[in-house]
């Protein structure tokens, strides 16, 4: 008879006081790196970008979609997510290195096997259904490119799905800022690869393959730093697969995909809807544009959300609830300040910066898009905290549920972006920001209320 698995492992008492300082040091240095990670995300979309523009001419509309393509299947998978993130908390301190690698290698294979089953479907409908029909009449006449582009960006996104799991093991064991250390080495060499890519043999692939693909090698890093230098005890070896825990994996990533719906639909599902049934075939760049001003802004969130959240499933698993208490109010007002200011920025400034960077090319913002994008950048970070949190609170199921309302939005605004175009995407995007911060935020007040319950005996 199989052993039953507990919902949660509580560390002994004696690692109370080492595990707070653990958490500590692991969000400052988070932090930290991904402040450093951020300067080259904006020189990607600030510099890189505008220069892949002006050389690529109507081919960046090409590499628009390509971008998306890879974005969507990255993100739109059903058994890569943070699962293994939330079994290794239990451990960042007290170490159980048997158990520890049941958990890992259960994870790996759930992971590999998903991931697979993904990128074949991904790759049959690269070879079979024609371009036009899944992106519009904005590939015609580029058919071919745009079929290559997908077959590999298929590879691209599962090979980034399967080695993010070595970055969620390090947000496990509250070492996050490794993996963001090589991540940020990655963006780092990509801004050099555009250039290169721009200058010999500009085209829509070599372009996505320059800032997609070479970042995959500082995950290929990952791997290596975490079987060889810090924990050689986590190799793969099949005698450590375990079914229920493989289970309890597969079911945690398939709930955070389903929370990841709504996200995958609000920042690439509408750019393809866009250039599908958009009223101007030409938009896709602009569009495309709009939504990595949403992406960069989210990734400023998770910045600080993000560095956060395994600490706050590390706190939970020890009961510390003034850590949280504390935790829970610094982190929903670096949020709000951080979504006011991002959003007056965009508002504000988004259209000279845009005239800036792209006078004269495939891509034009009117203030009514910049203040709309503000609008959106802002309901953001309600978005990136309150996920973090149900993720971090062991409540995926209500994640999902989140993330499906706010897909359901999404679809139901397909008239609108019809009727309106580019400004209709915005409008779409906005309404199911606000259904996903409503729903979200009401099972995150009730999560904390259990937990406190939970913890203080209340």
């Amino acid at each position: 008879m199989e052993e039953a698995l507990p919902e949660e492992v509580i560390p002994v008492t004696d690692d109370h006081a080492e595990s707070h300082q653990k958490r500590a040091k692991s969000v400052k240095l988070a932090v930290f790196v991904s402040v450093l990670s951020k300067i080259f995300g904006f020189l990607i979309q600030f510099a890189a970008i505008p220069f892949a523009v002006a050389t690529l001419g109507h081919g960046f509309q090409i590499y628009a979609l390509l971008a998306t393509l890879g974005n969507l299947i990255g993100i739109a998978n059903i058994g890569s997510g943070p699962g293994i993130a939330m079994q290794l908390t239990a451990f960042a301190v007290r170490k159980d290195e048997s158990e520890e690698r049941r958990w890992f290698t259960s994870g790996l294979i759930t992971t590999a096997s998903s991931t697979g089953f993904i990128m074949l479907i991904a790759l049959g409908i690269g070879l079979v259904v024609p371009m036009p029909t899944i992106f519009g009449a904005t590939v015609i006449g580029h058919e071919a490119e745009m079929r290559a582009g997908f077959l590999v960006m298929a590879v691209l996104a599962t090979l980034q799905n399967t080695l993010v799991f070595f970055t969620n093991a390090y947000a496990g064991y509250l070492e996050d800022y490794k993996s963001k250390t090589a991540m940020m080495a990655g963006y780092a060499l990509s801004i050099p690869a555009v250039f290169f890519v721009c200058t010999t043999s500009p085209s829509p692939i070599n372009l996505a393959v320059a800032i997609f693909g070479v970042p995959i090698l500082s995950q290929f890093y990952l791997v290596y730093s975490l079987w060889v230098k810090d924990r050689p005890y986590l190799r793969f070896s099949l005698l450590d697969w375990d079914k229920e825990r493989g289970i309890k994996i597969f079911k945690s990533n398939v709930l955070y995909t389903l929370n990841a719906v709504g996200s995958v639909m609000a920042k690439q599902g509408t750019v393809l809807l866009l250039s599908k049934y958009g009223p101007n075939e030409d938009t896709a760049g602009t569009a495309s544009t709009l939504m990595q001003w949403y992406i960069l802004a989210v990734s400023v969130y998770i910045m600080i959300a993000g560095s956060c959240w395994p600490s706050f499933s590390n706190a939970k698993k020890h009961g510390d609830w003034n850590w949280i208490s504390r935790g829970l109010k610094r982190l929903s007002l670096g949020l709000l300040v951080s979504g006011v200011a991002g959003g007056l920025i965009v508002g504000f400034f988004g259209v000279p910066v845009a005239d800036l960077l792209f006078q004269g090319k495939e891509v034009f913002i009117t203030a009514e898009l910049a203040w709309l994008c503000g609008i959106v950048v802002f309901l953001a970070a309600f978005e990136v905290g309150t996920m973090f949190l149900l993720m971090a609170f062991d409540k995926m199921r209500q994640a999902a549920y989140a993330g499906l309302m706010q897909a359901g939005a999404i679809v139901l605004g397909i008239g609108v972006i019809q009727q309106n175009g580019i400004q209709g995407m915005m409008y779409v995007i906005i309404g199911s920001l606000l259904v996903l911060s409503v729903a979200s935020m009401f099972y995150l007040r009730s999560a904390v209320l259990e937990m406190k319950a939970e913890i203080l005996g209340a």
